[in-house]
């Protein structure tokens, strides 16, 4: 699938009939998972607190579940942390990075509430990136997510106006829109030359699924109408930068568009989708090694403690690569899952 800078063609998406791809993956590799008879789930059943001995060192947590009480699970090789960040946890996104973004409508799990952070801290971690987040675009009142989307026309603020390079990824455009609008609000303009482009198709379902607006006219003046845009204004916007596209001046304009191919917006009907920028996942936590094993202050493994994708920190700052977060997921958890077994095994073989 060939998407927008930067996935290009290096990324994979995920096929088959859930939607998103990952939600689809997930199912995947879960259904691999329970072939084995010997793991276990215990679902409705919440870790409060990481064991640990006098040293330091993780032997295994306690929970609560719903239908049991108390539970202690006891840990050969260690614990993994795969709990996410702590976007959901507005008084830890306020003491991180401050109230600008604490507002901001998520994209991401209403659950993840810093347990990466909260929970280790007996364990004196060495803590990196906690003011860095994953932005995204998102339909605030209904969650559609149009994603990449945001490449493939021209983007229009409530005045009629463009406002942002379009060769921006959708992270810093989702980053910038509550810094250069006052309402955190935007619209995606495209026409309809690109709908048979499997990514618009796909975006477009999302907002019909979920029953968020798609404008649609078949002039700019009607559709700005439907948008509650100055028509006037707006149909001046999409001339202006039209003509600019065909005389190759697109990054000229104000601001301007430095997409290699500049998309022009010129086949009717015309679409207008809106968008504020949200907040997806936040990038801090405790700092690993390749093994995926938590770092102490000192920089120094903490025996039996490991942890992988977002509960991490110190990979991520600012924007990433297409597919890195889930790949990252994939690669330090299973690092960290062959160290937790050797660690068991060795274990077991020394009580021998």
């Amino acid at each position: 699938v060939k998407e927008v800078w930067p996935g290009l063609v290096r990324g994979h998406v995920v096929d088959g009939p859930m939607k998103p791809g990952g939600a689809q993956l997930i199912t995947q590799l879960l259904e691999q998972v329970k072939k084995n008879p010997k793991i276990k789930f215990f679902t409705n059943t919440k870790v409060i607190e990481l064991l640990k001995t006098p040293t330091l060192e993780c032997t295994g947590v306690r929970a609560v579940s719903k239908t049991e009480g108390e539970v202690v699970f006891h840990a050969k090789g260690g614990v993994l942390m795969a709990t996410g960040g702590f976007h959901a946890n507005k008084e830890m996104v306020c003491k991180y990075m401050g109230g600008g973004v604490a507002w901001m409508p998520l994209r991401g799990s209403p659950y993840l509430m810093g347990e990466n952070v909260e929970l280790t801290r007996p364990f004196f971690p060495y803590y990196m990136n906690m003011d860095q987040f994953h932005g995204g675009p998102i339909h605030a009142q209904t969650q559609a997510n149009p994603s990449t989307l945001v490449n493939y026309g021209v983007i229009v603020g409530t005045n009629g106006d463009r406002i942002i390079n379009e060769a921006k990824t959708y992270v810093e455009m989702a980053k910038e829109l509550p810094v250069i609008t006052r309402n955190n609000l935007a619209y995606i303009v495209i026409d309809s030359a690109v709908l048979e482009n499997d990514t618009v198709a796909t975006r477009l379902d999302r907002y019909r699924a979920k029953k968020a607006p798609v404008y649609q006219a078949d002039t700019y003046a009607e559709l700005a109408k439907q948008m509650g845009v100055d028509p006037e204004v707006f149909t001046k916007t999409m001339e202006g930068y039209n003509e600019a596209v065909k005389s190759g001046k697109a990054a000229a304009l104000t601001p301007g568009n430095t997409l290699k191919e500049p998309r022009l917006v010129v086949k009717a009907p015309f679409l207008a989708l809106p968008f504020s920028g949200g907040m997806t996942a936040t990038f801090g936590g405790p700092k690993i090694n390749a093994k995926g094993q938590v770092l102490n202050a000192e920089q120094q493994p903490v025996p039996g403690l490991y942890a992988a994708g977002n509960a991490i920190g110190g990979l991520f700052y600012w924007n990433y690569i297409v597919g890195s977060q889930l790949t990252a997921a994939v690669i330090f958890g299973r690092h960290a899952a062959q160290d937790a077994a050797a660690r068991a095994k060795a274990k077991v073989a020394k009580k021998a």
